[in-house]
Formats: structure tokens, C-alpha cells, sequence
């Protein structure tokens, strides 16, 4: 039966191993004493113990090399590791500062409109918004402590987004003017006709008893009247962009876009009437 590799590498160091000690034994007895024999052994065993120990100095070296690699690559992996978090902290803090730059941009917007005529402006945080599809609500973070009042238009910028219909405390709910009951008393700029934006539960409103005959057109500005005392008049709602073809009915249907991207609201402001304020 053949030797395997592992076996016979074994015998052959067992072996040098013995003639080493039975050189250093005969060194000990007979030490000035150089026979053939001992020549034979010095010319055959001394190389191959050279070469054994090159081969285990070479392996202890290959050891500690591995050793210190493995200790290296260690301190090289809590290194990236470190290196990775601190990236993550230092995108945390740069996007909460792009964060807080953005809202402070946005709150200078808000803070700099023109306020209607006897009205004080209260900006308000959205904390939350209806996830229903047959309503457009959204929740802000003041409420009757705060002044609050079912009726207050709100505000972003100089653009109507809906007004407030119930309060607590803390808190209040707006009705966006997409919702399906909402109702804003509007007037088309150009021309000055008036009518209804009504609320359809989604992106846009329809703006209701256009007369069939009058000449509008994609693009055309949609502003609150006035004629409501909910809201004060001048308020931006949105353009036309899309009117039904003529028809036998006595109004025309037209899709009005909102000026405000209702779907991405996080600061908005309140309208407060000043008789209502100095309560």
C-alpha cells in the first residue's frame, strides 16, 4: 500500500529528526573523536537538517505573518467598519441640515406672503394625512389652544390649499380643496367669470357653471372670489388645464390643477379673521 503524501512527509521528518539526536548523542560521548561513520552521517544528515530547519524557520515565519495579517485584516475590517458609520453620521447630519435649510426656506415663504387684509397669519407643521381615496384631509399640529376655529382658510404662500373643520386642543383637521365636499366660491382671472371649484377626491377640482359659450382656455388662472366670507378674495387655486368639448349642457366642465402640489404639504399657514385673533 503506498505511502500517502502526508505520511511519508512525516517518516522523513521523524527520520532527520533521529539522525539528528543520534548526532548530538554521539557528540556528547565521542566528542573528538571523527570516524568515517560520523562523516557519513555529518555529510548526509547535516544538509537535511540545514534544510529542516529553513523549513520549520520558513513555516514560523509563514505563521506569524499569517498572524499578524489575520490580526491586520481584523483591525482593517473595524476600520471600514468605523469608516462606514461615521460616513452614515456624516450623511445623517448633512441631510438633516439639508433638511433644516429647506424648511427654513420654506417657513421664510410662508412667513414673507402678503397676509390678507384683517387677517394674522399662524404657520402650522402637517403631522398627518388621510390615507382614505374619498377623502383629501391632512392634520396640523395647532388647534383650539392655539387659536384655531372651524372655518380658517389655510394657506401656502398666496395659494388656497382648503380651511380647517374641526380642532382639539392641539390639533386640527383642514379639508384640502380636492376633497369631494369641498366648495370655494372662484373667479377665472382673464375674463372674470365666476363659479364653484369643487373637490373630486383626486389630483384635480372641477370648476362648475361655466357657461357653454364663454371663450376660456387652457392656462387661464382660477382665484377665490371673495364673494364667500370663508375666504378672502385674491387667493391663487389653481390653472385650467383641461376643458370638455362642447355640448348640449347649459356649463362647460373644466379641470382645474391646484397651485400647490397638495400631495407634498409639511408646512402650511392659517388665516386667522383679527376679530377672531384679539379674543
Amino acid at each position: 500500500m503506498l505511502l500517502t503524501k502526508k505520511k511519508l512527509k512525516l517518516l522523513v521528518v521523524v527520520s532527520l529528526v533521529s539522525l539528528s539526536l543520534s548526532i548530538f548523542l554521539y557528540r556528547i560521548f565521542r566528542p573528538f573523536e571523527t570516524s568515517d561513520l560520523r562523516k557519513v552521517i555529518w555529510e548526509v544528515v547535516l544538509p537535511a537538517e540545514y534544510l529542516v530547519k529553513s523549513s520549520l524557520s520558513s513555516l514560523i515565519d509563514s505563521w506569524n505573518r499569517y498572524v499578524l495579517l489575520v490580526g491586520r485584516e481584523d483591525e482593517n475590517q473595524r476600520l471600514r467598519k468605523e469608516n462606514v458609520h461615521l460616513k452614515d453620521q456624516l450623511i445623517g447630519l448633512t441631510g438633516q441640515n439639508r433638511e433644516m435649510q429647506l424648511e427654513t426656506r420654506r417657513l421664510h415663504k410662508l412667513l414673507g406672503m402678503n397676509v390678507p387684509t384683517n387677517y394674522a397669519a399662524i404657520t402650522a407643521r402637517v403631522i398627518s394625512r388621510d390615507k382614505l381615496p374619498v377623502s383629501r384631509n391632512i392634520v396640523i399640529d395647532r388647534g383650539s389652544e392655539h387659536g384655531m376655529k372651524a372655518g380658517m382658510p389655510v394657506v401656502v404662500e398666496a395659494s388656497l390649499v382648503g380651511r380647517i373643520t374641526e380642532t382639539s386642543w392641539n390639533l386640527s383637521r383642514v379639508m384640502l380643496i380636492t376633497d369631494r365636499l369641498s366648495r370655494v366660491d372662484a373667479v377665472i382671472q382673464e375674463n372674470r367669470l365666476p363659479g364653484i371649484l369643487q373637490g373630486t377626491s383626486s389630483a384635480d377640482c372641477i370648476l362648475k357653471y361655466i357657461p357653454q359659450n364663454e371663450e376660456i382656455k387652457e392656462g387661464d388662472a382660477v382665484f377665490t372670489s371673495g364673494l364667500s366670507v370663508s375666504f378672502p378674495k385674491g387667493l391663487l387655486l389653481g390653472r385650467i388645464n383641461r376643458m370638455g368639448s362642447h355640448s348640449n349642457d347649459l356649463f362647460r366642465e373644466i379641470s382645474v390643477k391646484p397651485a400647490v402640489d397638495l400631495a407634498r404639504l409639511e408646512e402650511v399657514t392659517v388665516l386667522m379673521p383679527l376679530a377672531v385673533s384679539k379674543k
